[in-house]
């Protein structure tokens, strides 16, 4: 992975044969689901937890000052 692409090399770099292979008994209940579900599965969680702390960063800002 070069340095300054955030992981998405990882990705990239295993193609439509790694995004199709099984994950294998490491990745629990994901071990016969393809390569590609994981990776959904991964970003879904990602841009749902940084939702989150999104929706808590702007409720923090919108309380009165000393709250």
């Amino acid at each position: 992975m070069r340095a300054g692409h955030g992981g998405s090399g990882g990705v990239r770099d295993l193609g439509a044969d790694g995004l199709a292979r099984p994950c294998g008994p490491a990745e629990g209940p994901y071990a016969a689901a393809p390569m590609a579900s994981l990776v959904l599965h991964i970003n879904r969680e990602a841009l749902h937890h940084g939702a989150e702390i999104a929706l808590l960063r702007d409720l923090f800002r919108g309380q009165p000052a000393g709250a």
